[in-house]
């Protein structure tokens, strides 16, 4: 009996530390925000390109990078927890014969669970932070998409096929961001933010595209500019974004079709293939944005 309350006792106090000391620190680390580290990426990036390209050996850990060393931290902290939380669950089994002497020092285990959940969330909040921090970024790309004209001559449409401004504006901003991040981050916490980045950026597109007029020849041009945009930024990245990109995809499918009825060569039991993610409502209303499509006629399509 004594045996289990010391345990429980040693136990209590580990997580009372964590909760409280612990957390607190990691807080304090996280405090200032992404900013300084935005700045930090900056600055290396212009070094960077001053001396001819990035160094590796330059990344160890540039002067600022301090946020993304403090959400590692917590990210490292959560594995550390849980892990630290089965081996003693292996040694309980061990220690102790009976039943009533290990669920009570499983109680207190069970605390360490919670820790855990706390580092998740904590890491998880800061990962979002960091990830809106860099949606400003953006802007430039998006406001040449805002202007982009998508009713288009074949002329039009032919000199558009040498280059894809708003796209490569896009990827050069994400690929800065990652060839910096990468090497600082940890795994989980870098897949984490590309995915929270593509959230936020997919958004903003999505409510841009939408505010556009399309002939075919400009649905044709969306739907390159969409698959060019998914597959640069799979391979500046690393990572696979088809997924956020998806409601994108299908927007820039049903802009693309020859007349408003072909869409029901994709709906239904004729697109097994396809999940959509865009509503009737919203494909209706996709339709509608195509200047040579009768509203009549797509609201009479049987979705």
């Amino acid at each position: 009996a004594q045996a289990v309350q010391c345990v429980c006792a040693g136990l209590n106090h580990v997580n009372n530390l964590l909760g409280s000391e612990y957390v607190s620190a990691l807080h304090q680390r996280l405090h200032k925000g992404p900013g300084r580290l935005l700045q930090a990426i900056d600055r290396a990036q212009a070094q960077a390109q001053e001396g001819g390209g990035v160094e590796m050996s330059s990344l160890t850990r540039p002067q600022g990078f301090e946020f993304a060393v403090a959400v590692n931290s917590v990210d490292v902290s959560a594995d550390y927890v849980i892990k630290l939380r089965r081996e003693l669950e292996g040694y309980v089994a061990e220690m102790f014969q009976g039943t009533q002497e290990r669920e009570r020092v499983k109680t207190c285990l069970a605390d360490l669970g919670e820790a855990s959940t706390t580092f998740r969330q904590m890491t998880q909040a800061a990962l979002e932070q960091l990830a809106s921090a860099t949606a400003s970024r953006f802007k430039p790309a998006l406001d040449a998409l805002a202007l982009a004209s998508y009713d288009l001559t074949e002329t039009e449409y032919a000199a558009n096929e040498t280059e894809d401004v708003w796209v490569a504006a896009v990827v050069g901003v994400v690929e800065t961001l990652c060839t910096w991040l990468l090497p600082h981050l940890t795994s989980n916490n870098y897949d984490t933010l590309v995915q929270l980045i593509m959230d936020i950026l997919a958004a903003k597109l999505e409510g841009l595209v939408v505010t556009r007029k399309y002939n075919q020849l400009g649905g044709l041009q969306l739907e390159r500019e969409i698959r060019t945009l998914v597959q640069q930024v799979g391979v500046v990245s690393g990572r696979a974004v088809r997924d956020k990109c998806a409601r994108l995809t299908q927007t820039a499918t049903v802009l693309n079709l020859e007349a408003p009825g072909e869409i029901l060569d994709y709906w239904g039991d004729n697109a097994p293939a396809m999940t959509w993610t865009l509503s009737v409502a919203e494909i209706k209303k996709t339709l509608c944005l195509r200047v040579d499509f009768k509203p009549e006629a797509v609201n009479l399509l049987q979705l």
